[in-house]
C-alpha cells in the first residue's frame, strides 16, 4: 500500500567487536516515498491497471506517424474490437510480406544489371 524510508544509523554491537554492528532506523526521519492509489472504479474490467497504466497506451495529438499508437489494429485492440484487431493485423502483415518479397526482387533485379553492365 505504501513505501517509506529511514535514515540508518550504525551503532555498536553487544559484544563491540569492530565489523559487528547494528543499524538502527531512527523513526523521525520518516519519509515516505510512494503510495498507492486507489484503483479506478472499472478496474475488473481493465485487468485491475491504474489510471497511469490505462492512460499510457492512449492516443495523442502531435504523435510521430510512426507511433504504434497509431496503428489501425492498436487502436481497434483499444477499443475492445478484437476480431477487427485482428483482421487488421492480419492485412498489415500481408501487406509488409507482399512489400518485402516487392523489395527483394527489385534488389535481386539490380544485382543481375549490376554483372551485365
Amino acid at each position: 500500500e505504501k513505501m517509506d524510508c529511514y535514515k540508518v544509523t550504525a551503532g555498536a554491537g553487544d559484544n563491540g567487536a569492530e565489523g559487528r554492528q547494528r543499524a538502527h532506523e531512527a523513526e523521525d526521519s520518516r519519509v515516505l516515498l510512494w503510495k498507492r492509489n486507489p484503483l479506478p472504479k472499472y478496474a475488473e474490467n481493465m485487468y485491475y491497471f491504474s489510471e497511469l497504466a490505462l492512460t499510457l497506451n492512449a492516443p495523442e495529438s502531435g504523435t510521430a506517424p510512426t507511433d504504434s499508437r497509431r496503428r489501425p489494429d492498436q487502436r481497434l485492440m483499444e477499443n475492445g474490437r478484437w476480431d477487427e484487431a485482428n483482421a487488421e493485423k492480419q492485412r498489415l502483415e500481408e501487406k509488409q510480406r507482399l512489400s518485402r518479397k516487392k523489395r527483394e526482387a527489385e534488389a535481386a533485379r539490380a544485382t543481375e544489371d549490376g554483372k551485365e553492365g
